[in-house]
């Protein structure tokens, strides 16, 4: 009987020692995978691949072939993350065999759901409360992996508008971004992958405010557009990490980040665009905010010293952009910033289309009839027709050319005389300005090949 009891003693303390391993192995397996997604998170994407390759090197004391399996397949995500990031997958690749960016997600969506299987097999084994957080692990990377192919799919759309000759549906795009964010409503990762889920939210946050930003900007809403452009600002600096290099910015001013990625940069560069565009069209308020009166902003393009050398370059009577303020949801209540429920009267008449900006800023009146008449009669060609349009009016002895920027906006040229068809200073102005107006430069940034 005391042979037996002691046999039982010492393969009851086997077993103990047997638990204490697993569980000491489970905790290094969870440190490695909280470690792997905060490195994923700061963007250290070869870091966290090498640390699954570490992992699967070390000879665990489970041993288990799913875990292996796992380790490769977060691996391969990290590579996929770092492709994703580098905005590599939009570059046009002639005669490359290789996999696309959205297969290697669905070949990794493949691969978790077969992992998850095979832990839903096993649970209630040797080790219920991994297996647990296994499968949870394994739902999670499935829900993260379904947002990215509809995020890749969706980046591919923002840059085929490069290839457009006509103005943006910013309220389409934006509606885009909300049925993004509602397939995202599920993401609600824990841990180890809470970073994760943050991350992709402040991204689609980004997106959500150019777009946001662009469509206040093209309808003159200047107090609204400075609230979403600073809340962009923010937010792409809290989205990219704390960084010793990088200086509390200005209220306008986002410098470039240290060690950004491809992604980062481009949205960097769609907000300097957009403050950009913000600068022109509240160009009038913002000199009277300045005490030399003079509008010397901190943007990386001075579009209105662009328009005042090439005005007087040309002897042009006016280089004017123009807004259409009929059947705006919001009031367009002049430059400047205003409270939105401060009683204020519709334009009406000619008045419907303001200057937004002027240069020289005395407008010539005189020409708004004609102007005016000439957007309402022709504004069916200027939908279909991507050159602008150039009109002789006989009554004033004046060259309009215009073309429309915006939905609601147009680029409009004053000359007093005639001009050759295909002026060259004029074809040249116009060739750099519309495509800066209608942000094709910050789509075609996104086809450029990246530097490695």
């Amino acid at each position: 009987i005391m042979e037996t009891e002691a046999l039982d003693v010492q393969q009851g303390g086997m077993y103990d020692d047997y638990l204490f391993s697993e569980e000491k192995q489970r905790s290094h397996e969870e440190v490695l995978l909280a470690t792997f997604f905060e490195l994923l998170s700061k963007f250290e994407f070869d870091k966290a691949g090498d640390l699954c390759g570490q992992g699967k090197d070390a000879k665990l004391v489970t041993g288990s072939q799913s875990w292996s399996s796992m380790l490769t397949q977060l691996h391969e995500l990290a590579a996929h993350e770092k492709t994703y990031y580098s905005l590599e997958f939009l570059e046009q690749k002639w005669f490359s065999r290789k996999e696309s960016l959205r297969a290697s997600y669905e070949s990794a969506e493949s691969e978790f759901q077969r992992l998850l299987d095979v832990f839903v097999q096993r649970r209630g084994g040797m080790a219920p409360h991994w297996e647990e957080r296994m499968i949870q692990l394994c739902k999670q990377l499935l829900t993260f992996v379904s947002v990215r192919i509809h995020m890749v799919q969706y980046y591919r759309e923002l840059a085929g508008l490069a290839a457009s000759a006509f103005c943006v549906d910013y309220d389409k795009e934006l509606s885009k971004i909300w049925t993004l964010k509602q397939k995202c409503g599920s993401l609600h990762l824990l841990s180890p992958m809470e970073s994760m889920g943050k991350i992709v939210k402040d991204e689609l946050r980004c997106l959500e405010l150019i777009i946001e930003s662009q469509i206040r900007i093209a309808t003159c809403q200047f107090l609204e557009a400075l609230l979403s452009l600073d809340a962009l600002k923010v937010l792409l600096l809290a989205w990219n990490g704390p960084s010793p290099q990088v200086k509390k910015p200005s209220i306008l001013s986002l410098s470039k980040f240290a060690g950004e990625t491809q992604l980062h940069q481009w949205m960097r560069q769609f907000y300097s665009s957009l403050l950009s565009k913000f600068t022109l069209y509240n160009h009038q308020a913002l000199v009277l905010q300045s005490p030399s009166g003079e509008a010397k902003l901190p943007v990386e393009l001075d579009v209105y010293a662009r328009l005042v050398h090439f005005q007087k370059h040309t002897n042009a009577v006016n280089v004017a952009v123009i807004l259409d303020t009929n059947g705006l949801s919001a009031i367009y209540r002049g430059h400047g910033y205003h409270l939105p429920d401060v009683h204020a009267e519709r334009p009406s008449g000619l008045g419907s289309y303001p200057a937004v900006v002027a240069v020289p800023s005395d407008i010539a009146f005189e020409h708004w009839p004609s102007v005016v008449c000439l957007l309402t009669e022709k504004s069916h060609y200027l939908d279909q027709k991507p050159n602008p349009l150039q009109f002789f009016d006989e009554k004033t002895e004046s060259l309009y050319i215009v073309t429309r920027i915006e939905q609601r906006l147009y680029l409009l040229l004053i000359y007093k005389s005639r001009r050759q068809q295909r002026d060259s200073a004029v074809a040249s102005f116009l060739s750099e300005m519309i495509p800066t107006l209608r942000n094709t430069r910050q789509y075609n940034l996104l086809l450029q090949k990246k530097s490695k």
